[in-house]
């Protein structure tokens, strides 16, 4: 197939082409009018090849490619932009599900709403029939809104509800031992919280479950929780200690 440049320049794009890569077998299928696109690319890539090898070398040795990333806070999650995996959106315990090195809360293959429950119970120990208080906080560790959520906790016999806050600032539903806490929509990364202020009726050792219940949840280990409180009727060996019948 003759050539397209100037006489004794023909088949020259042939010969470049071949020099960077594309055989001639192959370049003899290539029309014309891509012959100049397909140089041009070849030596675009060349180029960009030679480039970071050059960048990618200070005093003749290999460089990490993530040295030449400014090493910047940018979204205040005290990690700097060479190692956070996701250096614009806040996350702190660099959570990856999928091990691709991108955080979950900025990976776009992960699309999904995911609770993460966090809950506690205090004082303990505390007198009988004193107050204790039971927090909870949720937070949508998922790239959609956590919708539908509501927090659910069951009491023990021994421990009566006094009063109640949901997410959304209304009493909680009491049905028995149960008690269901309605959250708001939790959207991004943001929490919301519940709060239940119980007094103990008996001495011992009690356990309250509290679970965050999300439809769809793809992670259920961080959402149960089992808190631990202790009900005594005399706090021996504390000042000010006194003793409840």
């Amino acid at each position: 197939m003759a050539g397209t440049g100037p006489p004794g320049r023909q088949g020259g794009p042939v010969r470049h082409l071949e020099r960077n890569g594309v055989s001639r077998s192959t370049s003899r299928f290539v029309p014309p009018g891509l012959r100049g696109w397909l140089l041009l690319g070849c030596m675009v890539t060349a180029c960009a090849e030679r480039t970071v090898v050059a960048q990618g070398r200070t005093a003749g040795r290999p460089v990490n490619p993530k040295e030449a990333v400014p090493d910047v806070d940018h979204d205040g999650d005290g990690l700097g932009g060479r190692e956070d995996n996701c250096p614009l959106v806040f996350n702190p315990e660099q959570q990856d599900r999928d091990g691709d090195h991108i955080g979950d809360a900025c990976d776009p293959d992960l699309v999904y709403a995911d609770a993460r429950l966090v809950a506690s119970l205090a004082p303990s120990p505390v007198l009988v029939n004193d107050e204790v208080r039971l927090s909870a906080t949720v937070t949508n560790t998922g790239n959609l809104p956590a919708t539908g959520l509501s927090v659910r906790v069951i009491l023990p016999e021994a421990m009566t509800l006094l009063r109640s806050t949901d997410g959304t600032g209304r009493p909680c539903h009491v049905s028995g031992t149960r008690v269901i806490c309605a959250m708001p929509a939790i959207v991004g990364i943001a929490s919301a919280s519940i709060s239940l202020v119980l007094r103990p009726t008996e001495a011992g050792e009690h356990s309250v479950f509290v679970v965050a219940d999300l439809p769809g949840d793809p992670t259920l280990e961080d959402c149960l929780m089992t808190l631990e409180g202790t009900a005594v009727t005399h706090m021996s060996g504390l000042p000010g200690s006194k003793k409840r019948d």
